[in-house]
């Protein structure tokens, strides 16, 4: 009987033990706001120049506990969109668009090639 018990304790405790785990990622993977959760998509992808922000568009509510808004962006020759989804006060990523125009540049001037600029501000 007792035996049963201690196993029956395991066990509970390795489930509250991974549902705290899976609750701590999906908490720190979200943001407060639109703007912070693409701010750090745009973080990872290359452009020209440094990413900056143009506009946020209003929320649009989608279901009664979903939110959008778009993000725009610009390095000064592509334009980065994203879109962010919000579960009450969490923000989401789900789509990210880049136009992909390219940088002109004669073979002396170098100032051309993308890299990881960061966003501003």
């Amino acid at each position: 009987m007792k035996k049963k018990i201690v196993a029956h304790r395991k066990i509970v405790s390795v489930s509250l033990l991974v549902i705290v785990c899976g609750a701590s990622v999906f908490v720190t993977s979200a943001s407060s706001s639109p703007y912070a959760t693409c701010r750090k998509a745009a973080m990872g992808i290359k452009g020209y120049a440094i990413w900056n922000h143009e506009r946020t568009s209003d929320q649009e509510q989608i279901s009664i506990f979903l939110r959008r808004s778009n993000v725009y962006f610009s390095d000064g020759y592509n334009t980065l969109t994203c879109e962010a989804i919000g579960l009450e006060r969490f923000w989401f990523t789900k789509n990210v668009w880049q136009t992909l125009v390219g940088c002109l540049s004669n073979i002396q001037n170098e100032g051309c090639s993308q890299d990881y600029f960061g966003v501003y501000p």
